[in-house]
């Protein structure tokens, strides 16, 4: 968009989540929905408007706590040490959940401090779903929960559907108005963190 190669993107996300849920660990399993979200973006003469700012850092001592095993070079289809449950999800959840908070200030101080910002200037935070207590350990680091969107116990945790989906049920609900400053943020498999300011 800003080479002016093109006027508009549609970024498409959709996820079949339930496929490979690992039933042998409900925990995750219970998580996982299904869905599809798109976002459209394109240049717009408004500076004050549009994506200001992102930022995403990731640690691979994370790698395996979550991690599809099979279908790689180390455990390639057919071969004869993969078994049928390495082509299904696990996750140490616990472990995840202790990484991404000991890690997810030093993600958001820096683009909070590029910006000159901190939370009180967000007016909306749309987060990735993970799961309901990792919602209710966000607000327990800083994110307000009156202001953060909530939709895991509808939804689930529809992977990378998730943070495109939120936003559009916030949206559909009249929760954000123009000139609301949106923090958008995620983790992922990695282990990865990600924030994007977005002026709406």
């Amino acid at each position: 968009l800003q080479g002016g190669a093109y006027k508009r993107i549609l970024v498409v996300s959709a996820e079949a989540g339930s496929n490979w849920r690992n039933l042998k660990e409900p925990e995750s399993a219970s998580l996982f929905g299904d869905a599809a979200a798109a976002v459209l973006l394109e240049i717009s003469d408004d500076k004050d408007q549009g994506l200001l700012d992102w930022q995403m850092n990731t640690w691979p001592e994370g790698a395996e706590l979550t991690e599809f095993r099979g279908g790689g070079t180390r455990r390639p289809p057919y071969g004869v040490d993969t078994a049928p449950d390495d082509y299904l999800f696990h996750m140490k959840g616990p472990k995840v959940f202790r990484m991404v908070l000991k890690r997810i200030h030093s993600v958001l101080g820096d683009l909070f401090d590029r910006n000159g910002m901190e939370f009180s200037d967000i007016d909306r935070f749309i987060l990735h779903q993970a799961s309901g207590p990792g919602m209710e350990g966000f607000a327990n680091i800083g994110f307000p929960k009156e202001k953060t969107v909530n939709i895991v116990s509808d939804h689930g945790n529809c992977i990378a559907a998730s943070i495109p989906m939120t936003l559009a049920i916030a949206d559909q609900r009249g929760l954000l108005k123009r000139g609301d400053k949106l923090l958008l943020g995620g983790t992922g498999a990695g282990l990865s963190i990600a924030f994007a300011i977005v002026q709406w």
